[in-house]
């Protein structure tokens, strides 16, 4: 009967199977879903284009399934075919994520100039359930010595109960840290690595531009705070990204050779600023511009900052 059925429309069955009340949608014994796709795709193949009608343009095995934009992979369907389609793909294949995507993609995304299907409540409950299906993902949680402390049911929940946000979350999933003293993980181990703390630190040597070695710092950190700086100003004279910082170099060797610096550029003059009135010391022209709302060049600032001359060591 359902070859007879198929042969006379191949798109009737598929119509009355997945909208028709005489039968149950979700029993999986009333319709061979992948016979029922293969006549669909097979009759829009004969049909062509459809003149005077509004049509959407299919790709016969989904890009995610690895169909490309060839000619002979495509098919003109009619909004209703359409919807059908990527709704028996998705029963076809109930697991894949990219096939549930699309079939709730054309449950709710309308655009100017489509004249898409409108599917009933009974379709758009199934596709929306079948994309967030997809999305929760599980989210197990193990101590610091490796062993397992508890499973959520997503990113959303387990962040909620960790006390972070699930973005911070997100990154100690993808790249392995830890987060509230907690190892993550999307998959479920009776025991995993257990966590190690990355505290090795290397020295950090301060030369002159002649290349003589000056001191010894055990970390970037402490170079920087002996050096009343930022960690990342002597980070990029020790990976070379600048040449030297205030007139020193700095290297993770204890040899390093001599650099030429244009001597104008290393005596220019620099200077703080200083509230006349508060005392209030500013490293930059500019932070003392941003502290009143007016410029160096106007008369407020003149009368309101006085120039020290700093040196660069």
């Amino acid at each position: 009967m359902l070859t007879e059925m198929l042969q006379k429309n191949p798109h009737y069955i598929a119509e009355s199977e997945c909208f028709g009340k005489k039968t149950d949608i979700y029993n999986k014994e009333i319709m061979d879903k992948k016979l029922v796709y293969k006549r669909l795709m097979e009759h829009a193949a004969q049909r062509g284009i459809i003149e005077g009608q509004y049509t959407e343009i299919h790709h016969v095995r989904p890009k995610c399934l690895g169909g490309g934009n060839e000619p002979s992979n495509l098919v003109y369907l009619t909004a209703k075919e359409h919807f059908i389609a990527h709704l028996l793909l998705h029963r076809i294949d109930v697991t894949n994520a990219s096939l549930a995507c699309a079939y709730w993609a054309l449950c709710g995304w309308k655009s100017k100039g489509s004249n898409r299907w409108t599917p009933s409540a009974r379709a758009y409950a199934e596709a929306r359930l079948a994309r967030a299906s997809h999305m929760w993902k599980p989210v197990y949680i193990y101590k610091l010595d490796g062993t397992y402390h508890a499973e959520y049911h997503s990113v959303k929940e387990a962040a909620k109960n960790l006390g972070v946000t699930p973005q911070t979350l997100s990154t100690a999933l993808k790249k392995g840290y830890k987060t509230s003293n907690y190892l993550v993980s999307s998959e479920k181990h009776s025991k995993i690595k257990p966590y190690e703390a990355k505290t090795k630190t290397r020295k950090v040597y301060k030369f002159d531009l002649t290349g003589c070695l000056v001191t010894m710092f055990n970390s970037v950190t402490e170079a920087a705070r002996a050096e009343a700086t930022t960690p990342a100003r002597i980070s990029g004279v020790v990976h070379k990204h600048n040449r030297h910082h205030k007139g020193f170099i700095y290297s993770f060797d204890d040899k390093v050779s001599a650099i030429s610096v244009d001597p104008a550029r290393l005596n220019r003059k620099r200077y703080d600023y200083v509230n006349v009135e508060t005392g209030e010391v500013y490293k930059s022209m500019r932070l003392a511009e941003r502290a009143i709302g007016r410029t160096s060049n106007s008369k407020a600032f003149k009368a309101m900052f006085t120039k020290v001359e700093k040196s660069w060591k």
